[in-house]
């Protein structure tokens, strides 16, 4: 949270960009305000070019379908010598609010917009974004990339399934110029991401065009409503947690707190979300800069000197000792990072764990013809899910057999993304049966023998009680 400032009284930017108008065109587009701001907000339109009046209008329209001009509405002011056109509004309404500019000037040139607005009550908890770059200089020389980040919150819940895309910016470089780069940022736990549905989304930024600054603004939006407002009150992901965790705590099964919140710690299970379906909402904010300083030697933009990220989530799904199968599953890594595809997969196993990190470029490779399930040439787009099923050897005068295995991804200039986490496959031929279930099986078996004694002694004391009562036996008290 913004230091010192409480949520309700911050201003919240809804939506910032900037286009050029060519003479006498419009343009339309607009915003969505959810029930959680609405007071004070204000839609800012500015231009550079010089005039005597103002260089464009604007027509704004309100959910319930009432249209704001100059002419209509005692709000919309135009400020000559600052070369701005404002619309404000006390409180405006929930819904999407549409706008269109008209370029009035008789010559082209851009205009920039900004929509912003505050919480709509004291004690209203606002959906919150944030954003930054990895740092204010990128060593681009040394092959550090650039990451955009975004915080999308409400209060301490994230909020986690919108629609973020950032647009980074970048210089012009020997008398050419370059586009913006549009990325849509990811929460999904792979590449630049660290924890999946915590709020953050964060992508790599590979695309330099040479030395200068690049700059990026974040817009998010939740207009196909699949966003979802976290309320897993009792888990705070590890990026928001302490930066040190007692080991013994761990060692002895005790997962560590802040308060009353327990600390998701990276390898813990993924708790199933549960949560609200967030509002349609639309946010839009800047994330600075970071300037280049210098590029690697011989370097032109477009040459392919960047890896393919390292796959983290290397799971073993399944194995199996009669079939001599283990299924392997991981996120599939980019061509440059997370950007695109890689060319092909190298899979490494070993039987020791030790030799398999220390010798990792001369363990065995998988080969293709052990492959049954999934194409070491073909992998899929960054993001996609991969599943693998390996055929392994399993000597048949063992029980048990344990396999590890590690991978990495190579793109087409021969570049090779880092080793993986390393995963261990155990074949059992006899499955052991759970301490937990052997002991429940031992106290029912005890059981049913200790009912069982005691029905048979009862039995033969009655067989034997009869058998006196019979003999008119008289020492025996009924």
């Amino acid at each position: 949270m913004q230091s010192g400032v409480k949520e309700y009284d911050r201003r919240i930017e809804l939506f910032a960009d900037s286009a050029v108008y060519g003479v006498s065109e419009s343009k339309r587009h607009g915003v969505y305000l959810d029930p959680t701001v609405g007071v004070k907000t204000s839609f800012d339109f500015s231009y550079l070019v010089e005039t005597a009046f103002s260089a464009i209008d604007v027509i704004i329209k309100s959910p319930s379908g009432r249209v704001f001009t100059n002419d209509s509405y005692e709000g919309y002011g135009v400020d000559l010598t600052f070369k701005v056109v404002s619309v404000k509004f006390e409180f405006a309404e929930t819904g999407f609010w549409s706008y269109e500019v008209f370029n009035r000037h008789t010559s082209e040139h851009e205009v920039f917009v900004s929509i912003s607005t505050y919480a709509s009550q004291e004690g209203v908890d606002p959906i919150i974004a944030t954003s930054e770059l990895s740092g204010s200089i990128t060593d681009f020389a040394n092959g550090q990339p650039l990451i955009a980040f975004s915080e999308v919150r409400q209060g301490f819940n994230p909020v986690i399934r919108a629609n973020v895309t950032a647009t980074i910016e970048r210089p012009d470089a020997n008398g050419n110029r370059y586009e913006s780069i549009m990325l849509q940022l990811l929460d999904n736990g792979a590449g630049a991401d660290v924890v999946k549905d915590d709020g953050i989304y964060s992508r790599y930024f590979t695309e330099f065009t040479g030395v200068g600054y690049y700059g990026i603004k974040i817009n998010i939006n939740n207009d196909d409503g699949t966003a979802i407002i976290l309320n897993n009150g009792d888990l705070l992901s590890f990026s928001r947690a302490l930066s040190y965790v007692e080991p013994e705590e761990l060692l002895e099964g005790n997962i560590p707190k802040i308060g009353d919140s327990n600390v998701y710690l990276p390898g813990m299970p993924v708790p199933e979300t549960k949560g609200e379906v967030a509002p349609p909402f639309t946010r839009g904010i800047s994330g600075g800069s970071s300037r280049v300083p210098e590029t690697p030697a011989g370097w032109e933009p477009g040459d392919d000197i960047i890896a393919p990220s390292k796959i983290v989530d290397l799971l073993v799904t399944s194995s199996s000792y009669n079939n001599g199968t283990v299924t392997l599953e991981f996120t599939s890594p980019g061509d440059d990072l997370d950007r695109g595809n890689a060319s092909f997969y190298s899979i490494r196993v070993s039987t020791s764990l030790t030799e398999l990190r220390t010798n990792y470029g001369s363990a065995t490779e998988v080969n293709e013809t052990d492959i049954l399930i999934g194409d070491l040439n073909t992998p899929g787009n960054f993001g996609d899910r991969e599943i693998f099923v390996i055929q392994v050897a399993v000597p048949r005068n063992e029980n048990v057999v344990s396999y590890v295995f590690a991978m990495h991804a190579v793109d087409e200039e021969g570049n090779s993304g880092g080793m993986s986490n390393v995963v261990q496959a155990t074949l059992r031929k006899y499955i052991p049966t759970p301490p937990e279930s052997r002991n429940l099986a031992l106290y029912i078996a005890m059981g049913v023998l200790g009912v069982i004694v005691i029905l048979m002694v009862c039995l033969v004391g009655g067989v034997v009680l009869v058998r006196r009562l019979a003999k008119g036996d008289q020492s025996v008290v009924v």
